[in-house]
């Protein structure tokens, strides 16, 4: 969803871009939207090949600093429908910068994950970085790394409360009954069970092609982006500003249209 320059001081460092629309090689199509600049809202819609799925949904790009590290999350609801008409709905976690000022400075994923199929009365939760104390768990988890994760596959009571700290994953309120655990590391494998669904050293990425015929506001159109490409800076960094200029303009109008709807 971003265009991401290489060098750290760079001023177009994760811009937001106006549109995409690509084909992955799976025959999967994918479209995204950067609906609004203030505050940066994208939202994307995907068809998975064949129709066997639809996923689509509208991220916030969200931003909690404290004195020693950061934390930004992706913040909104993913809604996945499949063609037998189950939907899978989740929520992204975050990702920490930590070691800002003082200490190792390293980034991971943190927090916790909750897949929900009301449909099946299924639910699973899975817990970045179990090790941390005061997360998920009530108490520290020993012998994990960072990018460890863990969590569990089960049926649901839907008239229990909702998902608490607990001091093991298998205690959590709102389970009926335990399908499986799920375990691995973000950077190198996923487990149901004792069945590994995903390995780094093994799965393919697929590539993408972008659409030949698109929208005016492709992110490959946009002229900042154009110029910047072509090294020159002072057109680049005038184009921007009009950008942000407009976007600005146009949050106002929006503003001052709900408003004037309020009042009648």
């Amino acid at each position: 969803f971003f265009f991401t320059a290489t060098a750290p001081t760079d001023i177009y460092t994760q811009a937001f871009v106006g549109s995409v629309r690509c084909v992955q090689e799976t025959g999967t199509k994918v479209y995204c939207e950067h609906i609004s600049h203030h505050p940066p809202i994208t939202s994307f819609l995907v068809y998975g090949a064949e129709g066997k799925y639809r996923m689509s949904g509208s991220y916030q790009y969200k931003m909690q600093f404290s004195a020693n590290s950061l934390k930004a999350r992706y913040s909104g609801l993913t809604n996945i429908k499949f063609e037998d008409g189950a939907e899978i709905q989740y929520k992204m976690p975050y990702a920490k910068l930590a070691g800002i000022v003082m200490g190792d400075r390293m980034t991971y994923i943190t927090g916790t994950m909750t897949f929900i199929d009301s449909l099946n009365e299924l639910k699973a939760v899975i817990v970045f970085d179990p090790g941390k104390p005061g997360g998920f768990f009530s108490s520290r988890k020993k012998g994990c790394k960072r990018d460890d994760f863990e969590g569990i596959l089960y049926r649901w009571n839907t008239f229990s409360p909702k998902v608490k700290k607990s001091k093991e994953i298998n205690e959590i309120p709102d389970m009926d009954s335990p399908i499986c655990n799920i375990s691995g590391s973000w950077l190198s494998h996923i487990k149901f069970g004792e069945e590994e669904l995903w390995n780094i050293k093994t799965g393919k990425p697929c590539g993408i092609r972008y659409a030949p015929y698109t929208l005016p506001s492709d992110w490959r159109f946009r002229e900042e982006l154009l110029w910047l490409s072509r090294n020159d800076m002072v057109k680049a960094d005038l184009w921007k500003v009009d950008l942000e200029v407009q976007q600005r303009h146009d949050k106002a109008i929006r503003e001052k249209n709900q408003t004037e709807k309020k009042q009648s």
